[in-house]
Order: C-alpha cells, then structure tokens, then sequence
C-alpha cells in the first residue's frame, strides 16, 4: 500500500506538461555577445537583404538589445536547418509597433510573416516553400489592427485577434509536421488553424517581413523555435519514470 501511496504522489508531482516536454531548437534575444548594435546581417547567420533591419538598444522586451526595421522595407532571414524528430514545432517572436494609432498603419495591409520554410525531400531542406504565414494587418472597418493566418494567394486569411500599437505582443506559430496543419496564436489567444501552404518535414528557416511602414518602427524580439513530442510520446515518458520508481521501491 505504501508503494502505490509513493507512486500516485510521484503521478501527481510529475504530470507531463506540453511546456516541460519543449526541446529548444533555436532561440536569441538579439543579445551580446553573440549580437552586436549595428547592422543585422551578419550576426548569427542572419541576412537582411534590404539592410534596413539593425540591432538596436534603444527599446527591448528583455535584456538590452532588439532588431528594428526603422520607417522601412524588410526581408530578413536565417537559415536552419532546425531538424526535430518531433511532429509539432512551434515558433515564439515578441514583436512591438512604434507610431502613430492603428488607423494610419500600413497602406498595403500587412508588415510581417514569420514562418518556416520545408521541403518535400528530406535531402535537400531547401526546397518546397513557406507552411503558412503569421501576419499582422490593418483590417477594414471596425477590425482594427490584428494578428491572422496569411495562406495562398486567392484563399481569405483565416482568423483575426487584436493587437495594439505601443505595446509588445507574442507572436506564436505552432506547425504540425505529422497533420500538416497549423495553428496561431497572440499572447496566448487563439486565432486560427488551418492546412500548410506547403508540406513540410521539416523546419529549414526562418525569416520576417516588413513591408510599407513609412510611419511605424517595428521591433523584434525573444524569438524561440522549439518541438514537442505527440501527447502520447510525453505520456510514456511519465509512465517509464513511474515504473522505474517503483521497481526501486520494490528493490528496497
């Protein structure tokens, strides 16, 4: 009876969570050493092929540092390959708009897309496209400034949650390489799910885009990519820790 009081504790105490299970692929807060103010092309694989993203100082969520894309155009990537033997990897990117209100942001309807590029041939990451993209846009009428799924050309965005301008918000991206599905989230809201653009097997890249800003500053920080296993994966783990307490207690 004591053996199986010990287990259920251990059940309680050590119940997997989705967080815990998290496999860090690749994460940056854009600090030093590893990031110097300046240019961010250069820093940790990073190509901007405008040049007008930089590493800054002068605002960041966390740490010291940031990139910021200035009243500017901007594609800026890096390149993974970010291989996980987990299905379900989910990309993390704190972003903050610096200008005037919502209703003057933006005259083409959307300033940034992270997203990961995979391709079809597990020998060569560089082919297929992007899975899906996370925007941020200025939607018509009464919607205001929001976060949405961004798909093909010609099929509606799916979903639409607030943002706000002069605050910082996380931008979350959870890309399912078993279902070929992905959701989104904004601070922890859900926006929406939807199918790949592009099957994918795996992620090969990372990049985010600022497009038609004449009035804004836009600033990244705390990106993160990490996997996860399947819920049943993470199940197991806990049960082999429990079998293996109880077989010690047994022993003793």
């Amino acid at each position: 009876m004591r053996c199986l009081t010990v287990l259920c504790a251990f059940a309680a105490a050590s119940a997997p969570t989705w967080a815990a299970a998290e496999v860090v692929l690749y994460s940056t807060g854009y600090e030093p050493p590893t990031y110097s103010v300046g240019p961010l092309t250069g820093n940790d694989n990073w190509v901007a092929f405008f040049a007008n993203a930089e590493v800054t100082s002068n605002l960041s969520l966390s740490g010291s540092q940031s990139v910021v894309v200035d009243k500017a155009n901007e594609f800026a990537q890096r390149g993974g390959s970010f291989s996980t033997a987990a299905p379900i990897v989910t990309l993390r990117q704190a972003v903050y708009i610096d200008g005037p209100d919502e209703e003057e942001f933006l005259q083409e309807g959307f300033f940034i897309r992270p997203f990961g590029i995979s391709g079809d041939n597990p020998n060569n990451v560089d082919e297929g496209g992007f899975v899906g993209q996370l925007l941020v846009v200025n939607g018509e009428g009464p919607l205001g400034l929001g976060a949405t799924i961004g798909l093909a050309d010609g099929v509606p965005n799916a979903g639409f949650v607030p943002v706000d301008v002069g605050e910082w918000f996380v931008l979350e991206h959870v890309l399912n390489l078993e279902t070929q599905t992905q959701e989104a989230y904004v601070d922890g809201q859900f926006i929406a799910s939807a199918p790949f653009v592009n099957s994918a097997n795996e992620l090969s890249g990372v990049e985010f885009v600022v497009l038609n800003t004449p009035d804004h500053v836009i600033y990244f920080d705390d990106m993160s990519i990490t996997a996860i296993p399947e819920p049943g994966s993470v199940a197991l783990l806990g049960l082999g820790g429990l079998a293996m307490l109880g077989l010690r207690v047994r022993r003793r």
